[in-house]
């Protein structure tokens, strides 16, 4: 298993290669619409500690207490992408079964302002969630056939890169990483011991997947080649990106 400076050096490096290429769209987005920017946000740990680290552990509990916490039981995760992937390719849509309801309740993070306080650090399911049109008045948004697939693409390396660890939620994982961890069967519930001996279950969990294979429409599959083979080549530390996800 990758250590936790690797992989986030390496969820940085993610980063820096996918807003390169998506700098060469053109969207309506602007500071302050806040339209898209709902609690249907998934994340793994990896990324919830990159919010942690930044806003601190103390600050990020209070956020959870005050923000998150009353809506903790209403969002769960009834598959991680890599899941969802590998039913596509193995033709199983016994999953449809479990998917879970959307919410377009605005994130419990957004300030007055309408914008993000934790913009830098942002998870990259709200990173790639933009539109070529605007959609202040409560309309759809907008995205090409090849930056929905290059979008997919990137949250399976992502998961990958974190495998084993937990996915879901944002509100959920950023309340779990928050506590004590001790990990019991991610579908049903996570068992976190308090100081107080106390557990508390946060239910809708799952753990990220290993990479099963990309999926996409055929149109699109050469914008997802192109970019993946633009990205495994990227170094640290003088190994590539390819090394590292396959020998992490």
């Amino acid at each position: 298993m990758l250590g936790t400076g690797l992989r986030q050096q390496t969820l940085h490096k993610i980063y820096e290669v996918y807003q390169e290429w998506v700098d060469t769209q053109k969207f309506a987005c602007t500071e302050g619409c806040a339209t898209c920017c709902t609690r249907n946000v998934m994340v793994t740990t990896l990324e919830g500690e990159l919010i942690r680290d930044k806003i601190g552990e103390t600050l990020l509990l209070e956020w959870i207490e005050l923000r998150l916490a009353d809506g903790d039981s209403d969002i769960e995760c009834s598959s991680t992408m890599n899941e969802w992937a590998r039913a596509c390719i193995t033709n199983d849509d016994s999953w449809l079964e479990d998917a879970g309801a959307e919410t377009h309740t605005p994130c419990r993070l957004l300030t007055e302002e309408q914008t993000c306080p934790i913009y830098e650090v942002r998870p990259f399911s709200c990173r790639c969630f933009a539109s070529l049109e605007s959609c202040l008045d409560g309309g759809t948004a907008i995205q090409t056939p090849d930056l929905i697939a290059v979008n997919t693409a990137v949250m399976q390396v992502i998961e990958h890169l974190d495998q084993g660890r937990i996915y879901g939620p944002l509100e959920k994982v950023a309340r779990f990483i928050s506590l004590r961890k001790k990990n019991v069967n991610p579908e049903a519930g996570i068992s976190t011991p308090l100081q107080s001996g106390e557990n508390v279950v946060i239910r809708g969990l799952r753990r990220s997947q290993p990479l099963p294979g990309f999926v996409s429409e055929k149109e699109s599959r050469e914008a997802v080649r192109t970019f993946l083979q633009r990205l495994f080549k990227e170094r640290i530390n003088g190994t590539s990106l390819h090394d590292i996800l396959n020998n992490g």
